[in-house]
């Protein structure tokens, strides 16, 4: 049997749906789950759980450049100031660069 790489979806993403999905998927490419030794998410709520739920939380890995990304978007909101009359953003990265150079 050839396995669906393309699966959508098609309920509310849940931790456990999520989890069946995956470990469903797996099954299908002839991976079990004794097999797995890391698996690297986003630290979406539900995908975290999911992974936790099913391999144990020791095999869940952030991934670090969704991490950093976030660091830096939260960054940059931080620096940035809305002008009330205008609605214009002011701030931002030249902001932030500045603050680091201090």
């Amino acid at each position: 049997m050839t396995p669906n790489l393309n699966q959508e979806l098609n309920q509310s993403h849940t931790a456990e749906y999520i989890g069946r999905i995956l470990v469903n998927t797996l099954a299908d490419w002839g991976l079990k789950k004794t097999n797995v030794v890391a698996v690297v998410t986003d630290s979406g709520a539900n995908i975290k759980k999911a992974i936790i739920d099913q391999y144990t939380a020791d095999k869940h890995v952030p991934c670090v450049a969704h991490t950093m990304y976030l660091v830096v978007v939260k960054g940059i909101e931080k620096t940035q100031e809305i002008d009330k009359e205008t609605k214009v953003k002011s701030g931002g990265v030249p902001v932030l660069v500045s603050k680091v150079r201090e």
